[in-house]
């Protein structure tokens, strides 16, 4: 089963045990991992895996048992859902590692922030947002139980990183140009109907991913020929910010 369980080891949380609790841990985690589902594993199983270790799951383990069901409820929302099976696992995880409910919101907190977050990324590499992927967005800040201002601040966070890896691919890099504090951005695109095409496609994902472009200048054209005719343009430009700076 137990992906989630066999890749890393309690010991390695950072959390500092002493002998008796992390042996008993590892043989709590060799459960888990050598079971077919988690509900499997029942509580008095875990309870002979601490005693023979002379242990009990007591707030010093509460680091490494949050670990656990951390991992196991990663793997079950790398579909971005919770089905109803996976809901009664994560209830049985909690219980027989003896989690309270602070315990688990804090790692739902966690998780569903990071799994929402690589959802809007994702959704904003091409710096576009199709009505498919806001409805996908929506429901899955529902599947996560996400409050809307930290969905939204997520959203915001990852669309200021967006246009920061955008601006910081393209612009240039020109010593006469960081000597006058203007931000250039060098693009390039491709048309087979004409350099106006051409100009256009290499502006469409700079205007979406950084608006406060204002103007551009042509640096190169190139022409495929074939058959002795023009088949494609390719043109290099130079484009500048509306306030000649990085945008915020």
């Amino acid at each position: 089963m137990a992906r989630p369980f066999d890749t890393e080891t309690t010991t390695g949380s950072g959390v500092r045990l002493g002998r008796k609790r992390s042996a008993a841990l590892r043989d709590l985690e060799g459960l888990l991992a050598d079971c077919q589902g988690v509900r499997d594993v029942t509580a008095s199983a875990v309870e002979e895996a601490t005693a023979r270790h002379g242990v009990s799951l007591d707030r010093r383990c509460r680091g490494v048992c949050r670990e656990l069901y951390r991992r196991f409820l990663k793997q079950c929302l790398d579909d971005q859902r919770l089905t109803e099976e996976e809901r009664a696992d994560l209830a049985h995880l909690k219980s027989i590692l003896s989690l309270d409910a602070e315990d688990v919101a804090a790692v739902h907190d966690q998780v569903s922030k990071t799994v929402y977050g690589r959802a809007v990324e994702e959704v904003l590499e091409d710096h576009r947002v199709d009505p498919e992927e806001t409805e996908f967005l929506h429901q899955l800040r529902k599947e996560l139980e996400l409050p809307d201002g930290v969905a939204s601040g997520l959203y915001e966070k990852e669309e200021r990183r967006a246009r920061h890896r955008y601006f910081s691919k393209t612009v240039s890099t020109e010593a006469a140009l960081f000597a006058s504090h203007e931000a250039v951005l060098e693009l390039t695109g491709r048309s087979s109907e004409s350099v106006e095409g051409a100009v256009n496609d290499a502006l469409a994902e700079a205007c979406l991913a950084i608006p406060e472009v204002a103007h551009a200048e042509i640096s190169r054209v190139r022409v495929r020929v074939e058959n002795g005719r023009a088949a494609e343009w390719e043109v290099d430009l130079k484009a500048r910010l509306d306030q000649g700076r990085p945008p915020d």
